[in-house]
């Protein structure tokens, strides 16, 4: 029998870590890193935090960095897919999908 009722059923295929990280992210290639927050991460998606409205189906790069400097900064393209809501501060959530990862 399981633990959690029957219309609370866990979609995900992998499970989320809590990163509750900055993040610094461009819509395009030629804009500039804009800050926000990574809320947590899987294999194939991540909750981010921005202050900035966004529909779904936008595309964008997150950068994530580490504050060792012999680790080298992570470039991730990313997609809404949904939006969460949120009651707080004017700051939207958004659940994206992972299309590709790679190190600078």
């Amino acid at each position: 029998m399981s633990v959690l009722p029957e219309n609370d059923v866990e979609k995900r295929l992998y499970p989320r870590i809590a990163i509750n990280g900055e993040a610094k992210y461009k819509l395009d290639k030629n804009a500039e890193y804009k800050n926000g927050m990574m809320i947590n991460l899987s294999q194939n998606g991540v909750l981010i935090c921005l202050e900035q409205e966004l529909p779904t189906e936008t595309r964008m790069t997150l950068l994530m960095q580490s504050d060792n400097d012999d680790e080298a900064p992570v470039e991730i393209t990313i997609e809404i897919v949904r939006v969460v809501k949120r009651d707080n501060d004017g700051a939207h959530n958004y659940g994206c999908k992972i299309l590709n990862i790679k190190d600078l």
